[in-house]
């Protein structure tokens, strides 16, 4: 029976599963899982593939398959008992005797894997030929792909990256392509062969120092695409005796994602706001202490991937006029975010001009912002008298007595709850101020002399907002003012009177008689 060499070639099921060389791990006590030699097997014949295992367990398994396209060739195990640690770790040496007999011509993957919850795998490729120029001209390279993963979302750029190999150890060149699918589903993807795929792109492997185990990495821009599904395609390929000689062709489901969400801000009665910064004109006014705002952004979506994965930002700043110039300055109110924060509720306790900017980004990091201005205007305190315990209006009328006092009660003045703690009371007769407080004891002021006087009370929050009432005060006693005055003119006559014919007499008196 002729014995038939064989090529193994690295090919992930599984990209995140693979390793090239070895693995070191810290879980699941296993350290140091590899080959001695990873470089590929080229043979004709039987061939050992070895390598190393250190772990904590005096006891483990290991296994190995070799494939094909996906198709697995040959598989075993075995298990390995340890007897002596070296700094506190059991060193293992496995050996895998391979006879290609029942494999055939090929371009293999052999996979080795160790690991009880967590199960480390290292790989490398197998190139088995016959040993006849003919067959090894048509031996296929061999690739890997590390990335990008199944299923994953790219935005603007993604990498691919991998290994690929020739069966003599030359590298072969790597080609991609990228196909729109489109379907939200993605089930139409990985459906092409070589001779359907499009705007094929190529790249030669740099045979450099900086080149590892024949490994490349791509940049591919894809800002360009669609939003959607789409398949990309990467193999290695080589041309012999001008012949094209392609890899097995590996597909990749992936995602892209360029386009940023769309902010939608839904509020009874208005949809979707416009704002021009520099108007500051606000699209929602009301009065402060009205029923609570809620804004909802719930339908904000992504153009093809919809909703799911989207967060929320809001954010609400008060915007302060700057009393120097014509700037302003912008002070954070309130911060909140979350997939579940799809909406906001503002209070309107407190007057002043806000923005309410809320900020959807999606999986792959697209953003987009909306913003709301929103006036609440500050309401005047509600000016409140009571004096000697009977609620008096403005306009209304008082009698006050010259030796009696007045209990002046403005306790029960409102405003909206932020202002509250704030208000101030200020007494003032003829418009002068005379007191200050809510609560005060009031006597007829020295200062007025006529028998009445006008009353003020203002009640002022911390905005500079005033509410007032006024009252007339007028005395119980009549008003002797003017009799007195007449009184003492009278008096002031006779005084002078008297002066003078008190004067005149004395002068007659000294006259002298002849």
């Amino acid at each position: 029976m002729r014995i038939v060499s064989f090529v193994l070639i690295l090919i992930f099921i599984n990209p995140l599963s693979f390793v090239i060389g070895n693995a070191d791990a810290e879980t699941n006590n296993y350290y140091n899982f590899g080959f001695y030699d990873s470089e590929p097997v080229t043979s004709q014949d039987n061939f050992t593939v070895s390598g190393y295992l250190n772990s904590e367990l005096n006891q483990t398994f290991i296994s190995w398959s070799i494939s094909n396209f996906g198709s697995i060739l040959d598989s075993n195990s075995f298990e390995f008992y340890g007897t002596e640690k070296i700094n506190s770790l059991y060193n293992y040496d496995w050996k895998i005797e391979i006879n290609p007999i029942n494999l055939g011509i090929c371009t293999c993957l052999i996979t080795i894997s160790t690991g009880i919850n967590e199960i480390l795998t290292i790989s490398k490729p197998i190139f088995i030929m016959d040993g006849t120029i003919l067959n090894d001209s048509k031996t296929k390279p061999a690739i890997s792909i590390l990335s990008p993963m199944d299923d994953l979302i790219y935005t603007n750029e993604l990498i691919i990256s991998g290994y690929a190999w020739n069966y003599d150890a030359t590298i072969p060149n790597v080609s991609w392509s990228i196909n729109s699918v489109y379907l939200l589903e993605g089930q139409m993807t990985c459906q092409l062969e070589f001779i359907e795929l499009s705007n094929i792109s190529t790249r030669l492997i740099d045979d450099g120092p900086e080149v590892h185990q024949n490994s490349f990495n791509i940049d591919v821009d894809i800002s360009p695409f669609d939003d959607g599904w789409h398949s990309l395609y990467v193999w290695s390929h080589d041309s012999i005796e001008s012949n094209l000689i392609n890899s097995e062709l590996k597909c990749i489901p992936i995602k892209i994602d360029n386009d940023s969400p769309i902010v939608v801000i839904n509020y009874p009665g208005i949809l979707d706001y416009n704002f021009t910064q520099e108007s500051m004109i606000p699209e929602i006014s009301l009065l402060e202490n009205s029923p609570r705002l809620s804004f909802d952004g719930s339908v904000s979506n992504d153009p093809f991937w919809g909703r799911n994965g989207l967060s929320f930002v809001w954010t609400l700043v008060e915007i302060i006029p700057n009393i120097y110039n014509d700037d302003y300055n912008v002070e954070v109110i309130e911060i909140i975010s979350g997939i579940d924060e799809k909406v906001f509720s503002l209070t309107t306790d407190n007057s002043g001009f806000f923005r309410l900017t809320l900020s959807v980004s999606d999986l792959s990091g697209n953003i987009d912002s909306k913003d709301i201005h929103i006036l609440i205007t500050n309401l005047n305190p509600i000016a409140k008298l009571k004096i000697n315990g009977q609620d008096v209006m403005d306009g209304d009328d008082i009698v006050l007595s010259d030796f009696n006092e007045l209990i002046l009660d403005a306790t029960n003045s409102s405003d909206t709850a932020n202002d509250m703690e704030s208000l101030n009371c200020i007494w003032k007769v003829n418009n002068i101020p005379y007191y200050e407080d809510c609560y005060r004891k009031f006597i007829w002021p020295e200062s007025v002399t006529n028998d009445k006087f006008i009353l003020t009370l203002e009640v002022s929050d911390n905005d500079g907002l005033i509410s007032h009432i006024s009252i007339a005060v007028l005395s119980d006693e009549p008003n002797n003012n003017g009799y007195y005055m007449i009184l003492l003119l009278i008096i002031s006559i006779i005084f002078v009177s008297y002066a003078f014919y008190k004067r005149f007499n004395v002068l007659e008196d000294n006259i002298p008689k002849w």
